[in-house]
């Protein structure tokens, strides 16, 4: 399957939250440095769970965004989406933020809530109801961010790179001039759990897995034209876009994979050799590892690099996609990847991105440079 971006969207700002930083630029930063050792967990016990490591967002503190007591009651993953969100929108005046709508995507934001719901009857209020539903956190946000587009979710285990695909769709077919799209996720007792039931995590010294994190990544899409009206200067443009399916007991060789990437290409209208670099969503699973070096080595092509984001940010889950396109965004409007320290000798001129996750899903996406001097007024 694969939906093609007839009118490429431009990504006009991007926020970031993570356990390397708490904004674009710092994660920026982080991500040029070695990737950091994960550490103990700090908020909830893991006694009988594991290691007990991960990749926390260390010291998080809503106070010291806002006094705001809606803000400050907001699950965690909220409060990230929201800070985020708040990042992009300080390239929007404030009377114009109501013409705006976002998309966001999560897989296990709310399992928390949602077990404290079914297990503690004396916990539930109205309000503790709805933040176990994936839809709260861009409701939160809306509310917060005082939107009033659109307010959606996405949950699965890609959710990050649909909900970008979507708000692009919302955007190029002109339901909306401008959306925030993304993903956040947020470390609970619950989550760990799971990843430790389900034997999938790292045995530091014994045995390869993925290391649990959190995140929110917001990407603020619009048209070339609505950007250039308002003097925002885009950072890169959505070009294409492929998602398959297959079992992932029936797909050791990379088949889907390699069709999703296959679908993104062809609706940016590219081939594999005019990739720059691959931002893939590794997270040290052997066997998703090897799923994933499979699709990709199945395109071909010269190599390029490859940047394995959760080395930094640890397995982010459905927030991965829309972090690893403001990545690709800051390094195609930079002209550099993280860490470079310098232009590239030729331009950096598209970057893919791709992600997977165990139930057998897979979404690629293509971002394009925009060339300096080009105009960005002219029909898209």
């Amino acid at each position: 399957m694969k939906n093609t971006l007839v009118a490429p969207v431009a990504v006009t700002a991007v926020g970031l939250v993570a356990g390397c930083g708490i904004d674009a630029e710092a994660c920026w930063l982080a991500f040029g440095k070695p990737p950091p050792p994960a550490r103990s967990i700090q908020r909830f016990a893991t006694v009988g769970l594991g290691a007990g490591l991960a990749h926390e967002v260390d010291g998080w503190d809503p106070s010291r965004f806002w006094n705001r007591r809606t803000a400050a009651y907001s699950t965690r993953s909220a409060q990230f989406a929201l800070k985020a969100a708040q990042e992009c929108l300080q390239q929007v005046e404030a009377g114009r933020h109501a013409g705006l709508g976002i998309v966001l995507g999560t897989q296990f934001a709310t399992l928390h809530n949602f077990h404290q719901v079914l297990s503690e009857p004396d916990y539930m209020t109205p309000l503790k109801f709805l933040s176990a539903l994936p839809s709260s956190i861009p409701t939160n946000v809306s509310i917060a961010c005082h939107l009033r587009g659109i307010s959606t979710s996405v949950s699965s285990s890609v959710a990050g790179l649909e909900a970008v695909s979507y708000g692009a769709e919302l955007v190029r077919d002109g339901y909306l001039p401008s959306v925030l799209a993304g993903g956040a996720e947020e470390l609970s007792q619950d989550l760990y759990a799971f990843c430790s039931r389900a034997g999938a995590l790292a045995v530091p010294g014994v045995s390869a897995g993925l290391v649990p994190g959190e995140a929110a990544g917001l990407l603020l899409l619009e048209t070339l034209t609505h950007a250039a009206g308002a003097g925002r200067e885009p950072l890169a443009l959505l070009a294409g876009w492929g998602a398959a399916y297959a079992p992932a007991a029936e797909d050791a060789e990379g088949e889907a994979g390699a069709r999703a990437l296959a679908g993104a290409l062809g609706s940016a209208g590219l081939d594999i050799d005019q990739i720059g670099a691959v931002v893939c969503g590794a997270n040290g699973s052997p066997e998703c590892d090897a799923r994933q070096a499979a699709a990709l080595a199945r395109l071909g092509g010269r190599p390029v690099p490859v940047l394995a984001l959760k080395d930094w940010t640890g397995e982010v889950f459905g927030a991965f996609g829309a972090v690893a396109v403001a990545v690709a965004a800051l390094a195609l409007a930079r002209q550099m990847l993280p860490g470079d320290g310098a232009p590239w000798a030729a331009p950096l001129e598209a970057v893919l991105i791709y992600d997977s996750g165990w139930d057998g899903n897979h979404a690629a996406m293509v971002l394009q440079r925009i060339p300096k001097g080009e105009p960005t007024n002219g029909p898209v």
